[in-house]
């Protein structure tokens, strides 16, 4: 009885060390793909990447720090924690403050800038942590939407989401005023 109960102990042992991963055997994304018009490494960004790729293809965009998969609707973004990005002066979103928090810090006012050509879902929250009210603005060829037609926020602690519901729109909720 004991020889068997020994063999199962070996063969139980075995199976768990088989499930181990190290990094060595980790599977690089997108590395020399005949896809690229750049020829270095790896891709800089998705815009680098010409035809169709194939459903499920995975990408590490080195712009915006983020692995995207393909599907029906394109290059997707998947899960990416939010980051705190404070700032203290006027400020100009980018594709890579997608998904945060901007912390507005000023004891004067400023202006928070949405630039034409962000993608359908981009996001982010506004927060004034300081007496310096945060002006939402467009440049020209964005659209701006709030029932109210408030894009300031309304004093300290107020709070404001920014969300393109199609190109170059954005709808802008929270605690604001005109």
């Amino acid at each position: 009885m004991k020889p068997y109960l020994l063999l199962i102990v070996l063969c139980i042992s075995t199976i768990s060390i088989g499930q181990t991963i190290d990094a060595q055997n980790l599977q690089r994304i997108s590395h020399n793909d005949e896809n690229a018009t750049n020829t270095p490494n790896a891709f800089l960004s998705r815009s680098d990447i010409t035809g169709t790729p194939d459903e499920g293809a995975l990408f590490y965009d080195n712009t915006t720090k983020n692995v995207y998969v393909f599907n029906d609707n394109g290059w997707q973004r998947l899960y990416k924690a939010p980051q705190i990005i404070e700032i203290t002066g006027n400020y100009t979103l980018s594709e890579i403050d997608d998904g945060n928090v901007i912390k507005a810090k000023s004891s004067t006012g400023l202006t928070l800038t949405v630039p034409l050509n962000l993608p359908v879902g981009f996001n982010v929250s506004v927060y004034q942590t300081d007496t310096g009210q945060v002006t939402i603005s467009g440049t020209i060829g964005v659209s701006l939407l709030n029932r109210l037609s408030c894009f300031v926020t309304a004093g300290k602690d107020a709070g404001a989401g920014i969300i393109c519901t199609e190109n170059n729109t954005f709808h802008i909720t929270g605690d604001l005023t005109d």
